[in-house]
């Protein structure tokens, strides 16, 4: 009797483990698609790009096998991407440069509550990154209008600067 309630707990705690362990990884229907950069260490791309004049606009595309991160260069301004393997995580997805390598080239935690991407680069950053398709040329291009105006605005602007620092003196 003693060997058969042994036998029935060691078969049921095989069966508890095996689902347990299906309910691992984040659910990639969530996941995968396309996300759009929206804060940099808390803050919107344009505060970023005003104080510390650096453009960190980034895109991202997730499938099941392949990650793919792309940004634009601050200095030429073409775009750049790169491809990563993907694998699932508890809490997220990682890109690997390769299927087998053991250390993640990017890592994104995902937050069900928040429906958000969180990336901590290596060099600090996190961004923090909403469901949606990242226009990169067009999203700097809006940008640069909106600090700078165009041709005109630009030229306007400085002739009233000018003319009101003149009022004052």
């Amino acid at each position: 009797m003693k060997k058969s309630i042994k036998l029935l707990s060691a078969m049921l705690m095989i069966v508890v483990l095996v689902f347990s362990l299906t309910g691992c990884g984040v659910d990639m229907s969530k996941v995968k698609g396309d996300w759009k950069v929206e804060t940099i260490n808390g803050k919107s791309v344009k505060d970023m790009f005003t104080e510390k004049q650096l453009y960190l606009g980034f895109g991202v595309n997730i499938t099941d096998d392949k990650i793919v991160v792309s940004n634009i260069d601050n200095g030429t301004g073409k775009i750049t991407s790169s491809e990563y393997v993907t694998k699932v995580r508890a809490d997220g997805v990682e890109g690997y440069a390769k299927k087998d390598d053991e250390k993640p080239q990017v890592s994104f935690r995902y937050d069900k509550d928040k429906s958000t991407l969180t990336w901590k680069t290596a060099d600090g950053y996190e961004l923090v990154f909403k469901s949606g398709k990242a226009d990169l040329e067009k999203d700097f291009q809006d940008l640069m209008n909106e600090l700078y105006g165009g041709a005109e605005g630009g030229e306007e602007g400085g002739e009233e600067g000018g003319e009101e620092g003149g009022e004052e003196e």
